[in-house]
């Protein structure tokens, strides 16, 4: 019995620590989808990003404290992701319009729509939305056009990729 004790302590002790470093381990990441839409010739763009990273990004970028329930949060949402999101087709950088935001759980929603009349064989996109903020900050931009998906990976010092369509 004593044996049995000693090995479910052990076992124990073993979860528990494990479950300790999961929990403080943090990841900072945003997951983005971002596809063509033929019909209305503009980009349609989810981009999914951890609210409590989003508040301190937008917070840094406005120097005041920002909530995602703030009333003017699409508006400095807005602000913020012209400077750190962008598409370029030529010389030319597509303007974009935020659409609304939406919160679930720990994740917050954010509707993006940039048109493009005609679809170039290549963009330049720019995704640095909380690079400036978390040195850990990796932004991963699933792109589909015509069925065909691509995945670009965007981290410290990646300042913009050039996708062919």
């Amino acid at each position: 019995m004593r044996n049995f004790k000693l090995k479910f302590l052990i076992l124990w002790m073993c979860a528990f620590f494990a479950v300790k470093q999961a929990s403080s381990h943090k990841f900072y990441t945003s997951i983005s989808k971002m596809e063509y839409n033929m019909q209305t010739h503009s980009w349609e763009i989810i981009m999914n990003v951890f609210y409590d990273d989003w508040e301190k990004s937008l917070s840094s970028f406005h120097v005041k404290k920002v909530s995602i329930n703030d009333k003017d949060i699409v508006a400095l949402s807005y602000e913020y992701l012209k400077n750190t999101f962008q598409i370029k087709s030529g010389n030319q950088s597509l303007p974009i319009k935020l659409i609304g935001t939406k919160q679930e759980n720990d994740v917050l929603k954010i509707y993006i729509e940039c048109l493009q009349k005609k679809l170039s064989k290549s963009i330049l996109l720019s995704n640095i939305s909380m690079l400036e903020s978390m040195d850990e900050q990796i932004n991963i931009v699933n792109i589909r056009v015509n069925g065909k998906t691509q995945t670009v990976v965007f981290q410290k010092d990646q300042k913009a990729k050039e996708i062919k369509l």
